[in-house]
């Protein structure tokens, strides 16, 4: 809003930021609370629907998994292994696509191919931020028909996918490599991207271009995790399993 002149300049944005922030405000009201509070509350009744609606598929007698694997377990099967491979792959490929150049230094990008003007540069960056927003809306309403590795390409699931990958058992250990590694990446993006576009400019591009060109290889060799034990696990009736998941709004209310 820098071209906009007087306080309206800066009064704007927050005001359209009031909006969203009111949602949440409201939807926030309508999440459910975690068993482990209820169990704490001791509401049992309620933990235990929770857990049958949103763990259990819907059955009463479904099996749930509470016991935890060491770190020694977590390296210690094929299946574990590739995992844990697919979640470093997810986080390295989800912060060394280029979003974190786009995001960050997109002005500097803008300015390097002869984009100027506080107009041209903020225009862009809605056109942005809005294409980005719709993507997540769209993903975020076929996530349950369209293919995982399909889909994965596109980042609807870069935030999810690994802790479908990750069994209950190892999904804790699991998710705190993922957080390392992220943040780990997220120190290299903030003070290595600055340095290498204001010494190579545009041709720092080419990095990420093989990066992305990377990550659509990988991605293709990505499997469920349900298959990453080989034959043991190959013998798990997968089909009902996603029936269930994709199609839990038809099922009947709990009683």
């Amino acid at each position: 809003m820098s071209y906009v002149a007087g306080n309206w300049s800066w009064r704007t944005p927050y005001i359209l930021q009031v909006v969203p922030a009111a949602y949440m405000l409201v939807a926030i009201q309508f999440v459910p609370e975690t068993p482990r509070w209820l169990m704490s509350k001791g509401r049992e009744a309620e933990a235990m629907a929770f857990l049958v609606k949103y763990h259990g598929n819907g059955a009463k007698d479904d099996e749930l998994e509470f016991k935890q694997d060491t770190w020694g377990q977590l390296f210690a099967t094929k299946g574990n292994r590739h995992r844990i491979q697919i979640v470093l792959l997810i986080v390295i490929m989800q912060n060394l696509s280029g979003t974190a150049i786009a995001g960050g230094y997109y002005t500097t990008i803008l300015n390097l191919v002869g984009i100027t003007g506080a107009s041209k540069l903020t225009g862009i960056n809605a056109a942005l931020t809005a294409t980005v927003l719709i993507c997540s809306i769209v993903g975020a309403c076929i996530v349950n028909k369209v293919p995982r590795r399909k889909m994965l390409p596109g980042g609807p699931l870069f935030f999810s996918y690994q802790t479908e990958c990750l069994s209950y058992s190892v999904r804790a250990k699991g998710m705190m490599i993922w957080g390392l590694a992220n943040k780990t990446i997220s120190i290299f993006n903030a003070y290595v991207n600055s340095i290498a576009l204001a010494n190579i400019g545009y041709k720092y591009y080419i990095v990420y271009c093989v990066f992305l060109f990377c990550q659509l290889v990988a991605m293709h060799f990505v499997l469920i995790a349900v298959l990453f034990d080989g034959d043991n696990t190959a013998q798990v009736p997968v089909t009902p399993y996603e029936q269930a998941m994709h199609h839990l709004e038809k099922e009947k209310p709990l009683e």
